[in-house]
């Protein structure tokens, strides 16, 4: 990261936090194409190590590294990253994260293709990967004028308690449709 020698350690943390959340943010609108589940930082002493955990990380690299050195450049200019690496990791069960499953919902629905069949066909994927219950939630416009929300269900989905703070995961994705928003 950047060199902060003089700073109280306090204000240091902070940096980093904002820093990381930048990064996270612009890694994420990068790499959307790519199918974008996470991002991690790891300082060394020569370089900033930065491993992006996608879907496809042929897409994420780009043709000869093209991509990869033209986001190094991004992160120098605007994060302050000195000499940033950028990784692509494959995640190895990519239905299972849940970023990935809403933008692959998104994208289909930008589309054009049909919401119910595109739930169907993520849940399907969803539980085939190994997830124990799955919870779709579509809401907005969908080819009538009034908006309502639509739920998909299948398996054991956890409501409250300590098993739902540890074990249930959300991810919201927004979509402009010509007749509206649909998240």
């Amino acid at each position: 990261m950047s060199s902060t020698k003089s700073m109280p350690i306090y204000k240091k943390f902070v940096q980093e936090g904002i820093i990381k959340y930048k990064l996270h943010e612009f890694m994420e609108r990068i790499s959307e194409k790519a199918g974008f589940h996470g991002v991690e930082i790891s300082s060394t002493p020569i370089r900033d190590i930065i491993t992006v955990y996608v879907e496809s990380p042929g897409v994420m690299i780009g043709r000869g590294g093209r991509t990869s050195k033209r986001i190094s450049d991004i992160l120098r200019e605007e994060l302050g990253i000195q000499n940033p690496y950028i990784q692509a990791k494959k995640v190895d069960k990519p239905f299972l994260s849940t970023r990935i499953v809403a933008s692959y919902i998104a994208r289909r629905i930008a589309k054009g293709e049909r919401y119910k069949r595109v739930a169907y066909s993520a849940l399907g994927r969803v539980m085939a990967e190994g997830a124990k219950g799955v919870e779709i939630r579509l809401s907005g416009k969908f080819g009538s004028q009034r908006a309502r929300e639509e739920r998909f269900r299948e398996g054991v989905i956890y409501r409250c308690g300590q098993d739902y703070i540890e074990n249930v995961e959300y991810a919201v994705k927004h979509v402009l449709m010509p007749q509206g928003m649909i998240g």
